[in-house]
């Protein structure tokens, strides 16, 4: 299920002939309010109805960043797993309205356990006793195993996860790790995520 089917994202799964959904919902961070807004807006009736008629079982949000799984989930009466990537120091991503505590709060007790690409994302969740919660770091099945161990505890690694897109900007990561090895610290730079519309831009 994606906010729009047509974006890199809705074409790419498209292309593999994967159905997809399109639900269109803002972003919950920073804008809090905006979100709950269009949730209020939203024909839930309608929506449910449709994803019952496909009999899943599990909903995964693969992002802090929206709140209606939470709410499809309780609709459904399926349980509701929050994949967690970012960690809510950003100025772009810690809510405007809320304390982002409160935030992350909210999103782990709309969620039967959470995954997450660390274990430092995942430690900034108060505990719930009895939540189950995982680190999965991020891979991609369809690429043979690469060791990634750490050269020595003097090696820096950089990681961008996610999609290769301009809203991702692993451009930008590239840039960073070339002027870190101009000043004298050089970095490994992973990028983990799938070819997309900033490839070429990376490749160059």
């Amino acid at each position: 299920m994606l906010p729009a089917l047509d974006s890199a994202e809705g074409r790419h799964y498209q292309g593999l002939g994967i159905r997809c959904f399109e639900l269109k919902t803002p972003m919950a961070l920073p804008h809090l309010p905006q979100a709950l807004l269009a949730q209020v807006r939203m024909n839930w009736a309608q929506v449910t109805g449709v994803l019952k008629a496909q009999g899943f079982d599990l909903l995964i949000s693969n992002t802090v960043a929206i709140l209606h799984g939470n709410t499809l989930a309780s609709l459904l009466g399926v349980p509701h797993v929050t994949y967690v990537h970012e960690y809510l120091d950003d100025p772009e991503l810690v809510p405007d309205s809320i304390g982002k505590e409160a935030y992350l709060a909210m999103v782990a007790q709309g969620s039967a356990g959470l995954l997450g690409c660390s274990e430092m994302v995942l430690s900034q969740f108060a505990p719930i006793p009895g939540q189950p919660r995982q680190c999965l770091p991020p891979f991609d099945d369809r690429q043979p195993p690469i060791d990634r161990a750490l050269n020595g505890a003097t090696e820096r690694v950089l990681q961008v996860i996610g999609t290769q897109s301009h809203r991702k900007n692993a451009v930008f990561a590239t840039a960073v790790a070339k002027a870190l090895k101009v000043i004298g610290m050089p970095v490994r730079l992973d990028l983990m995520g799938t070819r997309n519309n900033a490839s070429d831009k990376i490749d160059q």
